[in-house]
Order: C-alpha cells, then sequence, then structure tokens
C-alpha cells in the first residue's frame, strides 16, 4: 500500500492544497481519503483524474475535507465512462453531509 498526501495546508492555505490524501493497494485502487474544496487542482498537479476515483472516505464535514464532493460527483456523472463512486461515511454524518452540504446543489438536477 501506498499513501499520497494530495495536499498539506488547512483550510485557508494558498500554496499546499489541503490536507487530503489517497490510498493505493497494489492493485493501484485509489481510495481518496477526504474531498476538499481544493481536490480538482490538486489530483490535476499530480496527474490524476477524476475518472481514476473509485472509493472515497469522509473523516469529517468541514468545507475542506467535503467541499470538492459536489464537483466529483458531477464530473463523474456527467462522464459516460464513469460510475458512481463507492462513499464510506459514518452513519452519524451521513444524514448531515446531503442535507447540511450536497443537496442544495445536487438535489435539483433531474434524474
Amino acid at each position: 500500500m501506498k499513501l499520497i498526501f494530495i495536499g498539506s495546508g488547512s483550510a485557508f492555505t494558498l500554496t499546499n492544497y489541503q490536507s487530503n490524501m489517497m490510498l493505493l493497494n497494489d492493485q493501484d485502487t485509489k481510495l481518496l481519503i477526504d474531498c476538499g474544496t481544493d481536490t480538482r487542482f490538486a489530483l490535476n498537479s499530480l496527474g490524476i483524474s477524476y475518472a481514476d476515483i473509485e472509493y472515497i472516505y469522509i473523516s469529517h464535514l468541514h468545507s475542506d475535507h467535503v467541499g470538492g464532493l459536489e464537483w466529483l460527483g458531477f464530473t463523474r456523472k456527467f462522464d459516460s465512462q464513469c460510475s458512481k463512486p463507492h462513499l464510506y461515511i459514518s452513519r452519524f454524518i451521513k444524514n448531515e453531509l446531503w442535507n447540511n452540504v450536497l443537496s442544495g446543489g445536487m438535489r435539483s438536477l433531474q434524474g
């Protein structure tokens, strides 16, 4: 297994992206650990595509850990070669993630 830090900054960083990580196994399966608001830029700088992300673990609901989920969800949804990623999240924050973070931008999409 390999752990890659795709960011090492705080929620307010301007240079090192936010503290999100990627765990890779021997088959190169990628588990994204948190998906902050600047995840798309951090992944791009490492040459990793949104299409490579099949699994996501969410630790908590601060924006620097979940703010990129809407981007990741929509880019995968509208790419016909992608499927829904698998989301791992505590049952204690699952509803709050949808109701307070994602539903405003994502629920209005028909279908």
